[in-house]
């Protein structure tokens, strides 16, 4: 009886432990069939000489597309004596179903020798990584017995100096020449007589009061031309005063002109006056302000005014210095 109670205990743990494995079997399986990926290294040469170039390829292959790469193989610029030359961008393909992509990166070594490309690691979202498989490369001497110009590297050779003189004597003689020119020139345009100018007829009372009488001929107001007439009207006065004073306010500004005119008119009304012209143009002529027609009236009653009294003022004080 209890051999047969033995021999019945060994068949159920036998059993149990069939079962056991064929359930982590399935789990194995069923991970994956969830997740399967081949990764690809390849090379297009495994020797090369000294400086030359060689293309590795790197290639990944999902048969799921809800797999995403997180973090692709990431190669150093220079690794175990080999060196990237150029990186080609990541590129993707759909292939009976499955994912693919592969980067094409082109390497170089400066370095004789028998290397490896060690093994890079690609991580996806998932936690999961794909390893790349190691390359062997040979970095061979570059052959230079079959070359017929090859010399031996030959020591520093000393060069004896030597003087150009016919080159010295060439500079030597243009730099006198510009000299002499140079003297020759300034002394010609020194000589040279400045160019007078013609002096300028002074305007008289009567023909300023005539040039302001044309002014309002033109009929710019009427037409709107605002900013042309009050130019035109303070440029008369202006070249009145400056003969009148015998100064020159063609650069002054506005303040700095009325500054030189202040108790320079003759009376306080007229120098009031034409000070709010003045005022009045620079508004029509910066900020296009738009005068009335009964302001323009006014602004050529100011100018004769002002010219009137600036004549009469300019007689009077020249008299009684004489």
């Amino acid at each position: 009886m209890r051999i047969k109670r033995q021999k019945g205990r060994s068949q159920e743990q036998k059993r149990s432990y069939i079962s056991a494995l064929i359930v982590t079997f399935c789990f194995l399986l069923i991970n994956h069939t969830a997740f399967t990926q081949k990764v690809t290294t390849t090379i297009d040469r495994d020797k090369i000489l000294l400086g030359e170039q060689v293309e590795l390829q790197l290639k990944i292959e999902l048969n799921n597309s809800s797999t995403v790469i997180d973090e692709w193989f990431n190669l150093p610029d220079t690794f175990n004596h080999l060196e990237v030359v150029k990186r080609l961008p990541i590129d993707t393909l759909q292939v009976q179903g499955q994912q693919v992509y592969f980067q094409k990166i082109i390497l170089t070594s400066f370095d004789t020798g028998h290397f490896t490309i060690p093994v890079f690691s690609c991580t996806f979202t998932n936690q999961q990584k794909a390893l790349s498989q190691p390359q062997e490369i040979t970095i061979l001497p570059v052959d230079v017995s079959q070359l017929k110009d090859y010399n031996d590297i030959k020591t520093v050779l000393e060069v004896e100096p030597h003087t150009n003189w016919l080159l010295i004597i060439a500079i030597t003689v243009s730099t006198l020449a510009l000299l002499i020119a140079a003297v020759i020139i300034f002394r010609h345009y020194r000589k040279k007589k400045p160019i007078t100018k013609a002096p300028v007829k002074p305007l008289s009372f009567q023909e300023v009061l005539q040039q302001i009488e044309a002014l309002q001929q033109k009929d710019l107001v009427t037409k709107h031309q605002y900013k042309p007439f009050f130019t035109e009207l303070i440029n008369i006065c202006r070249t009145f005063s400056d003969m009148q004073m015998q100064v020159s306010t063609n650069t002054n500004t506005t303040d700095e002109y009325m500054v030189l005119l202040k108790g320079k008119v003759g009376t306080e009304p007229a120098q009031v006056q034409y000070f709010q012209l003045l005022r009045m143009t620079d508004a029509v002529k910066f900020a296009k302000y738009i005068p009335t027609p009964d302001e323009c009236e006014t602004a050529l009653t100011t100018a004769r005014l002002f010219v009137n009294t600036l004549y009469q003022y300019t007689t009077k004080t020249k008299a009684n210095a004489v």
